[in-house]
């Protein structure tokens, strides 16, 4: 909380709303306050200094959560006063991965260091701050989390898990076209990393094809409605994997395209 003014404020009493909060102005314009903390408070001018307050959750109200700050504290001119919001149990899962839309042409790059967390009380929406040995490593945007409830944070590039995309074209005609594909994943950290890959198609209709060598590869490749993906497998220090498969995109006319239709086809 933030007093931006030239003069103490004593504030008496405070109740925070985490939620979706909707007011109506003037006009019939809505104002919304999606996923952040609404505070209704009385507050009178003072000078004197108060104790810590604390916040206390009184639970759920109309879909809102509803805390309360019982005791009086000051907010100074021109100071921001910080209290202990919520104390939940996270829970941190760190991985690398990428999502990747269909090109007809070669493609190199980073994979993105992710954290999904998973919290056993609802937390509204705001900025998190992510430390690993107590040094911040990144700050990503929550959105309103509910209890039990996965949600994938973004913290930039890795800059040792690469990809290279290698397309080949095997046959073009005009209601339809057959690429080769060579994904090439490499990890050059000296310890292992937990890494998801998925590649999104945007044809009305399509079909998978794996071609590795290794039918565990073939089973790898998970088929999903908008593409596929490669999920929950461990890179290990300095591994590289390497997967093929071709994709048949079918184009027909303009309503055939407005249904998604997809195929998963094994040799």
């Amino acid at each position: 909380m933030s007093n931006n003014t030239k003069r103490d404020y004593k504030i008496k009493h405070t109740e925070l709303f985490g939620g979706d909060v909707q007011l109506q102005q003037s006009g019939n314009i809505s104002r919304g306050y999606g996923g952040q903390c609404y505070c209704v408070q009385e507050c009178c001018c003072s000078s004197a200094l108060g104790s810590g307050p604390t916040i206390e959750s009184q639970g759920e109200l109309a879909g809102l959560y509803w805390y309360s700050i019982d005791q009086s504290f000051v907010l100074i001119q021109q100071s921001t006063f910080s209290l202990p919001f919520v104390k939940p149990n996270i829970k941190l899962e760190k991985f690398v991965a990428l999502t990747n839309h269909f090109q007809e042409r070669t493609q190199k790059g980073k994979f993105q260091r992710k954290y999904r967390i998973q919290s056993d009380k609802f937390l509204p929406k705001g900025i998190v701050t992510i430390r690993e040995d107590g040094r911040v490593v990144g700050q990503a945007h929550l959105c309103d989390i509910s209890q039990g409830e996965k949600q994938d944070l973004e913290c930039g590039d890795d800059p040792d898990v690469s990809f290279t995309r290698q397309v080949k074209i095997l046959s073009q005609k005009r209601d339809s076209a057959l690429y080769l594909i060579n994904l090439n994943i490499k990890n050059s950290k000296i310890k292992s990393i937990k890494y998801e890959y998925k590649e999104i198609i945007s044809s009305a209709k399509f079909t998978i094809n794996p071609k590795n060598d290794k039918e565990e590869f073939n089973n790898k490749i998970q088929l999903i409605n908008e593409g596929f993906q490669i999920i929950d497998e461990q890179l290990n220090s300095n591994q590289e994997l390497n997967f093929q498969y071709e994709i048949l995109l079918e184009y027909k006319n303009n309503q055939d395209q407005s249904q998604t239709s997809q195929n998963y086809n094994y040799n």
